[in-house]
């Protein structure tokens, strides 16, 4: 049995962009579960479904390169929406402390 590096990274791309696709799809049910974020996490999902169709669409063609040019934009993507969010809890967190802050003050 021969195996080809080659042939493993097709492989390799082929599941990636399978796995980007199925991890927009549960993107997209959490913004819509997450009123909060949810255009965030909508994005996330939109840029990733893309991702992963890019890939499928020339698949056997630039499987190598697209593994390392396509997964860094996605982590890329991830790392921006995840800041994003962040800020966004930080804000709605302190409102809630003003909020707790005030109602002690006031009984």
């Amino acid at each position: 049995m021969v195996l080809s590096p080659v042939w493993g990274g097709a492989v390799l791309t082929g599941v990636l962009s399978v796995m980007l696709l199925v991890e927009a799809g549960a993107a997209t049910v959490l913004a819509f579960q997450v009123k909060s974020a949810s255009g965030w996490y909508l994005f996330d999902a939109v840029i990733t479904a893309i991702l992963g169709v890019l890939i499928l669409v020339r698949w056997p063609v630039n499987s190598l390169r697209a593994i390392g040019t396509l997964v860094a934009l996605a982590i890329v993507m991830r790392g921006i929406t995840r800041i994003a969010l962040s800020t966004r809890l930080l804000s709605v967190t302190k409102r809630v402390e003003e909020r707790r802050n005030r109602v002690g003050r006031a009984a």
